[in-house]
């Protein structure tokens, strides 16, 4: 029994004597991370916004040009590329919601970099309103405007956009889109000798881009539209008119009006002063209504009132005005 356990104690030893010999055996394999002369290293570093407070950024795609490697972050924006050559490159950061960066790695007999890189979001449109504007006027037959306005965000900050303006390269026009505090929409108002058009129809369908400018002179083009309709039809109005002399409650009367698209009225009364301002006004009043009641106690005055037709795309055109006197 003796000579059993001891022949069991001297395999356990003779295994353990190779098992340390095996240990401490040379590390030449080029792969392998404890090899101290190994050809190839690697990267790791994270990913953040370059606003404040810095957040992680998540599937970065991270390019090594010169190995043609891929790789990408992680939710906490951490990312690691193993088994590169020591070769100085670029290191590329791609991501749609953020301006593409990169960053120039130069090894200096390392065998690893750690590195921190911050991205600056573009800028993104919200939302965007382009519409047509005719107006119907005693001393002129017509008058047609466009109007554009757009809501823009950043999560750097509004203080990151320099500047938003309207383009179409087809007809050479640029214009600055002015900033409305009240609002919060980059806004303007085009005007057919600004365009050098002899008729307004001939926009109806030509795209214009909204392009943003960042403090760092980038350009981004974050959107476009175009203009659908010109509503050259004219709403008439049949009452009150020519300074008639009416007593609340009183009505609003107008001829059907059939242009052949969908629409909605918009109703309002200003007082006849300069400049005029609105007293009343209803919005999205029925296509088959030709009167409205209006119950809503004003001022003894001398008013006017117009009719709107707008469409689907938000154009419109106005009646002319029709004065009446509220006793």
């Amino acid at each position: 029994m003796n000579k059993f356990y001891m022949f069991l104690i001297y395999i356990f030893l003779t295994l353990f004597a190779t098992a340390a010999v095996t240990c401490n055996a040379p590390r030449t394999n080029p792969l392998d991370p404890l090899n101290p002369d190994k050809p190839f290293t690697s990267i790791e570093g994270l990913v953040k916004t370059i606003s404040f407070p810095n957040a992680p950024i998540s599937n970065v795609k991270i390019y090594w040009q010169n190995d043609n490697l891929l790789s990408s972050t992680n939710a906490e924006g951490q990312f690691t590329i193993n088994n590169i050559r020591p070769i100085n490159g670029w290191l590329v950061f791609r991501n749609e919601k953020f301006v593409t960066d990169s960053v120039f790695i130069q090894w200096d007999s390392q065998k690893g970099k750690t590195v921190s890189v911050f991205l600056n979001a573009k800028p993104v449109l919200d939302s965007l309103e382009f519409y047509s504007i005719v107006l119907n006027r005693f001393q002129y037959s017509q008058t047609a405007d466009l109007f554009i306005r757009a809501r823009i965000s950043d999560i750097d900050g509004v203080n990151d956009i320099d500047s938003v303006y309207v383009q179409n390269t087809f007809l050479n026009f640029f214009k600055i889109l002015t900033y409305n505090v009240n609002t919060h929409f980059y806004e303007t108002k085009i005007t057919l000798s600004e365009l050098t058009l002899f008729s307004i129809d001939e926009i109806i369908g030509k795209n214009f881009e909204i392009i943003v400018r960042d403090l760092d002179a980038r350009f981004f083009t974050v959107g476009s539209s175009n203009i659908k309709r010109i509503i050259k039809q004219e709403i008439e109005i049949s009452s009150p008119s020519n300074h008639q002399s009416v007593s609340s409650p009183f009505v609003l009367s107008w001829k059907r009006f059939t242009p052949g698209f969908s629409f909605k009225y918009l109703l309002q009364i200003s007082t006849d002063t300069t400049p005029p301002e609105v007293v009343w006004q209803v919005e999205n009043v029925s296509p088959d209504s030709i009167s409205y009641l209006v119950n809503q106690a004003l001022n003894p005055g001398e008013y006017f009132w117009t009719i709107w037709a707008i469409d689907e795309f938000k154009n419109r055109a106005r009646s002319k005005p029709a004065t009446f006197n509220l006793e």
